[in-house]
C-alpha cells in the first residue's frame, strides 16, 4: 500500500473529477517527496564517515496523513 492516493486525489481535483478513496478515512499512511529522499540520500553518502554513527540502515520520512486529514 502506498500514498499514491493522494497524488491521484490531486490530479483529479485538477480536472474537476471524482476520486473515490479505497481506504478507510482515518487510515495514516507516509509519504516523501522524491527529490527529498534523493537529496537525502546523496548526503547521507556525501557524510563525513566520523559523522555517521548508524552503519546498518536509515529511514528517512516525510509526513503522515489519512484521507480524512487531506480533506
Amino acid at each position: 500500500m502506498t500514498t499514491d492516493y493522494a497524488i491521484d486525489v490531486f490530479h483529479k481535483a485538477v480536472k474537476n473529477e471524482i476520486f473515490e478513496c479505497f481506504l478507510e478515512s482515518t487510515t495514516t499512511l507516509p509519504l516523501i517527496y522524491m527529490d527529498d529522499t534523493i537529496r537525502a540520500t546523496i548526503e547521507l553518502m556525501e557524510a563525513p564517515k566520523e559523522s555517521i554513527t548508524v552503519r546498518t540502515s536509515y529511514n528517512f520520512s516525510g509526513m503522515s496523513f489519512s484521507p480524512e486529514e487531506l480533506v
